[in-house]
């Protein structure tokens, strides 16, 4: 019988302790260096299945692994497309998916938007940009809603020059633990 203080902690699947691990381990890069390591990725990708076929049976393990991935992937590609995001946090994302599945991907992503929208947020107060990302998101929009989705210009269609860049495997990582720690 474990003690009542072990009761009170969470227990976490090895998968979802590897895909924190593998996404601190790219925030930490990403913030040295700007990059994520295909390495890491295609490392993390092909591990995440063996892990899914000691927990479950084959079939339900390839289901998870592969709609996993699939759907960290599709959640970030859009963004990857319009110039807003990196392919290494794409990938990165497919490999988190690869881990945790479907479901649980999908929240990691809605997460992880949350997240780095907040710290956008920061690093552009911080910096004293609000105005300029204002501008640029304001004729972003307008370009939408005139129905000029022309974006293959984008972004030298915006007034302004971008106001930064965020090491976004940070945001990423914030969000694989908290959906991982919140998940019900």
């Amino acid at each position: 019988m474990l003690p009542p203080l072990f009761n009170l902690l969470p227990v976490f699947s090895a998968a979802e302790l590897l895909a924190i691990v593998v996404a601190c381990c790219a925030a930490i890069s990403d913030l040295q260096s700007r990059t994520i390591s295909n390495n890491l990725v295609v490392a993390a990708i092909v591990t995440a299945l063996p892990i899914h076929l000691l927990a479950t049976p084959w079939p339900h393990a390839l289901q998870l692994w592969s709609l996993g991935a699939l759907t960290g992937l599709l959640s970030f590609l859009p963004f990857y497309i319009l110039r807003g995001m990196a392919a290494g946090d794409v990938k990165l994302m497919a490999a988190v998916g690869a881990f945790v599945g479907p479901a649980l991907a999908f929240h990691i992503a809605l997460n992880t938007f949350l997240v780095g929208g907040c710290l956008a947020l920061i690093i552009i107060l911080i910096n004293g940009k609000m105005f300029i990302a204002w501008c640029n998101i304001r004729a972003l929009l307008m370009q939408i809603t005139n129905h000029n989705r022309d974006l293959k210009n984008f972004p030298h269609t915006l007034p302004y020059a971008s106001v930064g860049n965020l090491p976004y495997a940070t945001a990423i990582a914030i969000g694989t633990m908290l959906g991982i720690f919140l998940q019900t």
